[in-house]
């Protein structure tokens, strides 16, 4: 439970400090050279920030792909055994039914 908290309250905290990092970018804006480079200097950091949370989410998401492109595959073999298994299952009743039958021939014709 104060691990939920304790992220709420992060993610808060994050909220309030782009807000406030945007506010003063946006009053900075219309300021002498000096609010300028204060200016830009913000700016700059938050396009680095947005370009390392990209390029984790990126990451992130490429190792997903590739976790569900092997359990697929593994579900392929899956799939593939049980119906192999299911052939062979076939194959040796289809083979029982016929030695039964021929069993009951052969003493068919031994009792006429």
């Amino acid at each position: 439970m104060s691990s939920i908290a304790t992220a709420v309250f992060k993610a808060t905290i994050g909220l309030l400090i782009d807000k406030a990092r945007d506010r003063g970018a946006e009053k900075l804006k219309e300021g002498d050279v000096t609010d300028e480079k204060v200016r830009g200097i913000i700016m700059r950091e938050i396009t680095q920030i947005n370009s390392k949370l990209d390029g984790l989410a990126r990451k992130d998401l490429l190792s997903s792909m590739s976790t569900f492109k092997e359990g697929i595959a593994i579900l392929f073999e899956v799939f593939d055994k049980a119906n192999k298994g299911s052939e062979e299952l076939k194959e040796n009743v289809t083979g029982q039914a016929a030695a039964a039958a021929a069993t009951t021939v052969e003493s068919a014709e031994v009792s006429l």
